[in-house]
């Protein structure tokens, strides 16, 4: 048996239009089929990943290395923006060897599978965390085996689609062998620029899981967050650097820290190992987790930059998507992380239910008064499985269902905004993000923050890049 583990391509200009440019910027490891590979390969089932996504491959490039591997069964992962793309490659797949068996997994399959499977060239689908579930489904299917009792696995029979109990979550991440970097072309991995402190840098998952319900999110991987050790952590960063010369790690956790004492552990472990002394990094927390003691032991392990969820500067709207934080707890945090010498950039939505002009003016008046080193301003996207896509079909806002659409920098593209709230229109919501960008990074006292980051960085062509996206974009 032999299986291909594939990262599908996505057109950066249909989705990043006049800022396509920083596509090349922002290739990530896919960690979900890396664990996937190395977990069959610890199975002693040859495996390939293809990352068509960091290698740009088209659809034709796709099948043609497909065939030349001859799988029994090909995996993929599809987020909502990529599954019809996924939905061609499985249909020209199908065409090239119609005996190939089709599993997709990923956040839009473990939402939507019945959907997904409407698709005659999709054969299986995985729902929540893949490694342990296609693993034994690749063992049923190579002993022609039934597939009923395999827990997160949607099929068709018999003209109907069959869901399968819902498989539990992996307790013990330690228990999970090391990413198999080596089948993944690292050369191409790349950190967006707002992210960037050093290069080659590459991304690093310690913990998943998400206990919080905020209304623009659905977190796929359980509400008990479960925890790579802080020896296994650190273990993985050496590996980086011993085996491609890292230079800075990027947690892309949902929230590291979340539990400080775990957050301590890791600390203290790149500490007494030196890491902090060969790497930089960066990380996604909360404003209502972190405190003074918490960002100078990060400061002191090697982190220099952190991005905070802030989502709105209204308290009524942070409410309404039970994001449960508050004005306040924000400002303290951005404070307590310069005290500390670490730079933050701050991420909000633009549109939520329940905002109108006024509302997404005060969110852009907040973030100035805030004075993070970046701040990224997305038109909320209604993902299935969301209380705001609950909320737009309930209230008959949901505009459209072409998931290609569903991305968050719809004002610099021709794509038409799945949602839009009933206190604003099109026109006005997408020329609000265009004003958010415009104002916040034409400040004096920003613009001199940005020229001494590039110069200690030195990553000139990819913040030169970036300025000119900004410039050319929201001027």
């Amino acid at each position: 048996m032999k299986i291909v583990l594939l990262n599908p391509p996505m057109s950066f200009e249909a989705a990043l239009g006049k800022a396509k440019d920083i596509g090349k910027y922002t290739v990530m490891i896919p960690h979900g089929l890396a664990s996937m590979a190395a977990v069959l390969r610890e199975n002693n089932i040859r495996c390939n990943v293809m990352d068509a996504y960091a290698e740009n491959l088209s659809i034709k490039e796709i099948v043609a290395r497909i065939s030349e591997h001859k799988p029994s069964i090909v995996g993929i992962s599809a987020v909502t923006p990529v599954i019809n793309i996924v939905h061609s490659i499985a249909s020209e797949i199908k065409k090239n060897n119609p005996s190939v068996r089709i599993v997709l997994g990923g956040p839009h399959p473990s939402i939507l599978p019945g959907e997904v499977l409407n698709d005659p060239n999709v054969d299986f689908v995985i729902t929540g965390e893949g490694e342990y579930a296609f693993l034994d489904l690749a063992r049923a299917l190579d002993k022609n085996s039934d597939v009923g009792s395999i827990p997160g696995v949607s099929y068709r029979k018999s003209g109907s689609t069959i869901h399968n109990k819902p498989a539990t979550y992996i307790k013990d991440l330690d228990a999970l062998p090391p990413p198999a970097y080596d089948m993944l072309p690292m050369d191409l991995y790349t950190t967006p620029p707002q992210w960037s402190l050093a290069s080659p840098s590459y991304q690093l998952i310690a913990t998943r899981g998400c206990p919080y319900a905020c209304g623009f999110c659905r977190v796929g991987l359980g509400e008990e967050v479960r925890y790579k050790s802080a020896g296994r952590v650190c273990d993985e960063i050496e590996y980086l650097i011993e085996h491609h010369d890292c230079k800075q790690i990027v947690f892309v956790d949902t929230t590291f820290p979340f539990n400080l004492k775990h957050a301590e552990q890791v600390c203290n472990e790149m500490i007494s190992r030196g890491l902090n002394k060969k790497i930089v990094w960066f990380t996604s927390t909360r404003v209502d987790i972190v405190n003074q003691h918490m960002l100078d032991l990060m400061y002191k392990a090697g982190c220099r930059l952190v991005t905070f969820g802030i989502e709105s500067g209204n308290q009524h709207i942070l409410d309404s998507i039970n994001k449960r934080i508050t004005l306040k707890q924000a400002e303290k945090a951005v404070a307590m992380a310069h005290k500390a010498k670490i730079n933050v950039t701050a991420s909000y939505i633009l549109g939520l239910p329940g905002e109108d002009r006024r509302s997404i003016l005060n969110t852009i008046r907040f973030a100035k008064r805030l004075n993070t080193l970046y701040a990224q301003f997305n038109i909320i996207v209604p993902y299935p499985g969301t209380k705001v896509f609950d909320y737009a079909v309930r209230n008959n806002l949901l505009r459209h269902r072409n998931w290609d659409s569903y991305v968050s920098l719809t004002s610099l593209t021709d794509l038409e905004p799945p949602f839009v709230a009933e206190g604003l229109d099109k026109e006005e919501l997408l020329g609000l993000q265009r004003k958010a960008y415009n104002n916040y990074y034409l400040s004096p006292r920003l613009i001199m923050k940005h020229l001494k980051k590039v110069i200690v960085n030195r990553e000139f062509k990819k913040y030169f890049t970036l300025t000119r996206i900004l410039f050319d974009t929201f001027k």
